[in-house]
């Protein structure tokens, strides 16, 4: 019994080990098989994005699946998603995003490698599709209060995004159905709202966002529960059909660490995902394997060294893979970022802000101070430590061991540059170094020094309403006593015709002050009925003295009874500034005409000078603030920016056109309103 037991126990224990040496053999003969697969996978990408990168083309207005918000980036949950994909293939995926039909012809022609969408018959006449990424139900919205049912679509006029697969089923299943195509959900919600369509059909999810947009929630409802309800696949043009198993293993790995779900908590907040479809390894082989498992045992040392420099490789690439990671949150920064050593070597920096700044000029690590930075510095032969170190922020900033700002010009733009002492370490070496946050303060400051110029017009409009009232009191009194020495003396005809001289002074003097004080009294942006020709004559009387001493004939070109609802002020304040301009600009003379039409609901008016006109390379910076060509001193270059910026409040547009040596006009249109 005792042999028994002791038999039993040596072969419980052999029975043990070669448990353990299989299950041994079986992992490293899955690593084996893993990491080969890893290994043409690389080969497979290479192949399909020889440049590095794969380009994920798609709808811009679906959110929030993918869409481009106010500041002109593209995100949503599939864009995170495949940023996510990125990440696990080690390979750059460029987001790039479409109008939905636009988005598959580029599909079609190659212009882009991926994008996802339901399978049909008809779109896998093109491409080839991976497993799916998440599941997608659709939906038809029509008014609350209207009892649809689904066999009433067929009378319907629905609202329908143009290129959707909603297209070809509503073909399919509902062919007499009146479909209007419009550029995404929100424009059909809001036909549905104005009655010009009885219903949209839109996925879920950016039915729901839209709606909320709206304020429409409690207006709309569905008919039924949901149209259909499909899984949502990468699409891939067919000559890239290699790239499909590549992609599978990828969006595996993706499902299996709960991404999705992530992404759809940061997009919904809720933890539900999107996906319904998972894949789940087979174990079929798994007893087949085991009757090699013997036989594999002598390549256990060997596979295991091997197993150890795929590991290796392994962590290197999420390494660099976290890299490219950090480096896409750090371009995405509004602000331009740079971290320099002591030498004002950069180590590393905000690349798409400076990019975008600086065209042509690359950031590249370890690029010198002199090379890049010399505009921030305000020291253009700055190497690192500058001779005045006064000049260089790098340098001021170490040698005081604290924060400096300074705001320095460049190609028209106004920013500010803080810098921050830093330090790191580096085999167990401390090393010093600057971090430098740059900001585009162009807008900021533009606005504090038309925040400025209105408080001067204010002061000015004060002081001119002073002195007017000053002199409207003699001028009152040289009326009184020429009307009384008229009276006194009727009969002298000479003396009569002098008094005519003097009271037709009087009254052009008094027509100057008003026009005076009507320019520079404080607006209110109040809209008032304006007889243009009137508004335009008050232009040229209150600058005629300039017209006249630089020898410009001024020509007014507008019918008497063309009126326009607008803010005078404003319209003054603007004129002015072109005419001034125009002043300026024919310094030996020349002619100005002020011209003004109706143009349909709009009243353009232009103001035509024969002067100096302006090139081609500074017509594209004329609106810049700051941008001016004047001597310094002679111009703030913020004329033409307030222009701009009354005309846009205004509801109107501004155009120039202008050749050298020929003369420029500016045309504005602006609403002609009620009147």
């Amino acid at each position: 019994m005792k042999k028994f037991f002791r038999d039993s126990r040596t072969s419980l224990a052999m029975g043990v080990f070669l448990f353990f040496t299989v299950v041994a053999v079986l992992s490293m003969l899955a690593a084996e098989y893993q990491n080969l697969q890893t290994d043409d996978y690389e080969e497979i990408l290479t192949e399909c994005a020889p440049d590095g990168v794969l380009v994920y083309g798609a709808d811009d207005s679906a959110p929030p699946l993918r869409f481009v918000d106010e500041d002109g980036v593209y995100k949503g949950v599939v864009v995170d998603y495949v940023g996510q994909l990125s990440l696990e293939l080690g390979i750059e995926i460029s987001a790039v995003p479409y109008k939905w039909d636009d988005a598959i012809r580029a599909l079609k022609e190659g212009k882009t490698d991926l994008c996802d969408m339901f399978v049909n018959e008809e779109r896998s006449k093109y491409f080839v599709f991976t497993d799916p990424i998440y599941t997608l139900r659709t939906v038809m919205v029509v008014r609350t209060g209207n009892d649809y049912n689904l066999t009433d679509i067929h009378s319907m006029r629905v609202a329908t995004q143009k290129g959707d697969y909603a297209n070809g089923y509503m073909e399919t299943n509902y062919p007499d159905a009146e479909l209007t195509y419009v550029h995404d959900v929100g424009e059909g919600l809001q036909l549905l709202m104005e009655g010009k369509v009885d219903g949209v059909i839109g996925d879920e999810p950016v039915v729901s966002y839209y709606a909320g947009e709206l304020g429409i929630s409690e207006q709309i409802g569905t008919i039924g529960t949901s149209l259909y309800e499909e899984p949502v696949c990468l699409a891939l043009p067919k000559e890239k059909s290699k790239l499909v198993p590549v992609l599978n293993q990828a969006i595996k790995t993706i499902n299996e660490k709960g991404q999705l779900e992530k992404i759809q908590q940061k997009w919904f907040g809720i933890s539900t995902p999107l996906i319904t479809t998972r894949s789940n390894a087979t174990t079929a082989n798994f007893l087949g394997i085991m009757v090699f498992a013997f036989a594999c045992a002598i390549l256990l040392v060997h596979l295991n060294n091997r197993s150890l420099r795929r590991e290796v490789n392994k962590r290197t690439r999420e390494l660099e893979a976290r890299k490219n990671e950090l480096q896409l949150i750090f371009d995405q920064m509004p602000e331009g970022v740079i971290l320099t050593d002591e030498q004002g070597k950069l180590i590393n920096g905000n690349y798409r802000f400076f990019g975008e700044r600086l065209p042509g000029k690359s950031l590249v690590d370890g690029l010198p101070c002199s090379d890049f930075l010399q505009n921030f510095c305000g020291n253009q032969q700055c190497r690192g430590f500058c001779s005045d170190p006064s000049a260089c922020i790098i340098a001021d900033t170490l040698q005081k061991e604290k924060s400096v700002i300074k705001k320095v010009q460049m190609d028209n733009c106004i920013y500010e540059i803080r810098s921050v002492p830093a330090s790191f370490s580096e085999k167990s070496t401390r090393h010093h170094a600057v971090l430098l946050m740059v900001r585009d303060i162009t807008v900021d400051e533009a606005s504090s020094q038309k925040l400025l110029q209105s408080s001067k017009m204010i002061a000015i409009g004060q002081l001119a309403g002073g002195m007017a009232h000053q002199i409207r009191n003699p001028l009152g009194i040289i009326r009184t006593q020429s009307f009384i020495i008229r009276n006194s003396h009727r009969d002298d005809k000479a003396l009569n015709k002098s008094l005519d001289f003097v009271d037709d002074s009087v009254k052009r003097a008094s027509e100057i002050i008003d026009n005076v004080m009507n320019f520079w009294r404080v607006s209110d942006d109040t809209l008032t009925e304006i007889r243009v020709r009137q508004l335009l004559e008050s232009v040229v009387l209150l600058q005629e003295k300039d017209f006249s001493s630089a020898g410009i004939q001024v020509d007014i070109d507008c019918d008497a009874s063309l009126l326009l609802v607008s803010s005078e002020d404003a319209l003054k304040h603007i004129l002015h500034n072109l005419a001034a301009n125009s002043v300026d600009a024919m310094e030996h003379g020349g002619r100005l005409c002020l011209k003004a039409e109706k143009d349909g609901g709009f009243v353009a008016l232009s103001v035509e000078d024969t002067g100096c006109g302006i090139s081609e390379k500074n017509k594209n910076h004329l609106f810049n603030p700051f941008f001016t060509t004047k001597e310094p001193g002679k111009g703030t270059g913020l004329g033409l920016f307030i222009v701009y910026s009354e005309v846009e409040k205004l509801g109107g547009t501004i155009e120039v056109t202008s050749r050298e040596g020929e003369g420029t006009t500016f045309l504005i249109r602006v609403p002609q309103g009620q009147v």
